[in-house]
């Protein structure tokens, strides 16, 4: 499980690629467009909203709306036997808690089906999956699954799909401390220390210079939503959390209203829109706010100074070593793709980590109306 952190706007207006499929794998090669087809959707809780072929990938996409939640489903038909299924909420934090990267972790560790200890472990031991994890972004959870064999597959869809709508965390307190944070005593003369998987997996981000600079960036550029707090978790904040947060979270955004879900091989489309309504059906539509805020122009240049922890450099006989960035925030306008290409080819391409010169002091840049 990763907790991803980007600059989103600016990420997914070049970048438009899934954390599943951007793993290199070879596009079915077949000599005519799939056949199977839905021909009663609303006979499994759904309508259709639009329907394409898109020849370059040979596949069916077919986008369905659930009928009583209102739940989205992307719906790709090809001939690939690499079968793939997505979970994903709309979760942007408004603290660096890190309740979305917590609970990711957390409702992967039993639901109401399967009411194991860590169903995810079990999965990797067991299954045939191609792909099994999951994502927290900064303002979305992710929850992906794959594999080639059918019976396999429905069984990943299954238990993700409980694990998501139905996790034992909500009740289970212990699991919380358990991913999120809680008090250590090992001798009563030594003082408590804080420990957690979410907590030391993002203590050891948080020694990364290159993580700290670019998460000080994406906090610089996007100070007023979501984009300007840490949904992976900051160590200092996390013990801030407490389980009553933590319940709240998953109430507010894990819900069918704030959901989008995605299918895509050769398996049968009919089969998926079963499959999905069975959990579905249990929720009631209702409104969910997690739309994130435009973070508003400038108006003028900011400079922000950040300091990062760095080792000994009497020890180790090296200079402390600065970084410097230079960063934009792009309108909310959505680039044709030539612009996209133009801007891409435009920005410098220095060779990473490569020692580049810094100036002394900021040139004067315009401000942004």
């Amino acid at each position: 499980m990763v907790s991803k952190s980007l600059l989103p706007r600016v990420a997914s207006a070049l970048f438009k690629v899934s954390p599943v499929m951007s793993q290199k794998r070879p596009v079915a090669q077949v000599a005519a467009s799939p056949t199977v087809a839905v021909e009663d959707p609303t006979a499994f809780g759904f309508e259709e909203v639009k329907t394409e072929f898109v020849q370059e990938y040979n596949s069916v996409c077919t986008l369905y709306k659930h009928i009583k939640t209102g739940a989205e489903l992307m719906s790709v038909t090809n001939e690939d036997e690499n079968k793939v299924f997505g979970a994903v909420f709309r979760t942007p934090p408004d603290n660096s808690t890190g309740i979305p990267h917590i609970l990711e972790h957390s409702v992967l560790c039993g639901s109401r089906k399967y009411p194991i200890k860590e169903p995810f472990v079990e999965l990797m031991k067991g299954s045939l999956n191609t792909f099994l994890n999951a994502f927290t972004y900064p303002d979305r959870t992710c929850y992906p699954v794959a594999s080639t064999n059918l019976q396999d597959f429905y069984n990943l869809v299954d238990v993700y799909l409980d694990a998501v709508l139905h996790p034992n965390c909500m009740s289970d307190e212990q699991t919380f401390e358990q991913e999120g944070w809680h008090y250590e005593l090992n001798e009563v003369s030594e003082e408590m220390t804080f420990k957690g998987v979410v907590f030391n997996e993002m203590k050891g981000v948080y020694s990364s210079p290159d993580s700290v600079l670019g998460r000080e960036c994406q906090q610089a550029v996007f100070p007023d939503n979501t984009y300007g707090v840490d949904s992976g978790g900051d160590p200092v904040v996390i013990p801030e959390l407490t389980f009553e947060m933590f319940k709240d979270f998953h109430g507010q955004f894990y819900h069918p209203s704030n959901g989008r879900f995605w299918f895509y091989g050769d398996d049968d489309p009919n089969e998926r829109l079963k499959i999905l309504d069975n959990f579905l059906s249990e929720f009631e539509a209702r409104p969910v706010d997690s739309k994130v805020q435009t973070q508003k122009f400038f108006p003028e240049p900011k400079y922000v100074i950040k300091k990062y922890a760095a080792g000994d450099s009497e020890a180790t006989g090296e200079e402390p070593k600065n970084f410097l960035t230079v960063n934009w925030l792009l309108s909310e306008d959505r680039f044709d793709p030539e612009t996209d290409i133009a801007m891409v080819c435009s920005l410098p391409t220095p060779a990473p980590n490569s020692v580049q010169p810094v100036v002394t002091a900021p040139p004067s840049l315009p401000a942004r109306a």
